[in-house]
């Protein structure tokens, strides 16, 4: 029995996890769409480290958001600037090298809230996503003990073809 309970809490967590995906914040009609990556510390099973490179959009702005989360996955595989943009930013978060983080372990994000599928603390989840301008690409880096940096790491507005032209070539 304690096996049939266990299957159906696990089948909720799940659910949860699904019907998260894809959520925006409807409220304000912003969305958030990039890459996450989280990092397991000295506990395995322990989700200390959040790293997210993502764009504020609005709602309904699936173009875009497919076009910046491809650009962005392009670049964690291809791009020497974008690993070096991880690295200094974890690096003055100051969670290196007890952290071996890994980019090519970074997630998409699909039109998720910040609130919800971007910031784990509560603390200091209104502040950061209160922080994040729309249409600018920016890098979000939590660590368990409430530490966490916001920085605009690409100097223009995504909010036409021009300008993530200009991203995906910054990024090769």
């Amino acid at each position: 029995m304690k096996i049939f309970y266990s299957l159906i809490v696990l089948l909720c967590l799940s659910f949860f996890n699904v019907s998260n995906a894809g959520n925006c914040d409807v409220e304000n009609r912003v969305c958030m769409c990039g890459m996450q990556y989280f990092g397991f510390g000295e506990i395995p099973i322990v989700r200390d480290i959040r790293i997210n490179a993502v764009v504020h959009v609005l709602d309904g702005d699936k173009s875009k958001c497919k076009r910046i989360v491809n650009i962005l996955n392009d670049a964690k595989i291809n791009s020497e600037t974008y690993k070096t943009f991880i690295t200094n930013h974890t690096d003055e978060l100051q969670i290196t090298p007890t952290h071996d983080v890994d980019i090519s372990d970074m997630r998409m994000q699909w039109l998720v809230s910040c609130t919800t599928g971007i910031v784990k603390d509560p603390k200091n989840r209104q502040k950061i996503c209160a922080d994040i301008k729309p249409y600018t690409l920016t890098l979000i880096s939590e660590f368990q003990d409430g530490k966490y940096l916001v920085e605009e790491i690409f100097n223009e507005t995504l909010n036409n073809e021009s300008s993530l032209n200009k991203l995906e070539e910054f990024f090769k």
